[in-house]
């Protein structure tokens, strides 16, 4: 099976995944503080905030490592195809 992915998608794809790696991270910043609701309703809060902050911050590092994985993928692909002779009478694009 072959997958066709142009090569600049290949090349934006890890800045999206950076960007919004950054994007959850403002969010896990934003987190931090206590949501003073008072009565019985500040337990399931706290909780709930923890529970979010604990998943912004693996969001955050998730995007991070799929950005970079995603770049050293891509640059591997890219010298691959780069490397390769064109089959007999097609011609590629320089």
């Amino acid at each position: 099976m072959t997958i066709d992915v142009p090569p600049e998608l290949w090349r934006r794809s890890p800045a999206g995944c950076m960007r919004r790696g950054r994007e959850a991270a403002a969010v896990t910043g934003r987190l931090g503080g206590a949501a003073p609701v008072g009565g019985p309703l500040q337990p399931g809060v706290d909780a709930f905030l923890d529970v979010l902050l604990t998943a912004t911050a693996a969001l955050t590092g998730e995007l991070h490592w799929l950005g970079d994985t995603v770049a050293a993928v891509a640059a591997s692909w890219l010298a691959l195809d780069a490397s390769q002779p064109a089959p007999t009478g097609i011609r590629t694009p320089q």
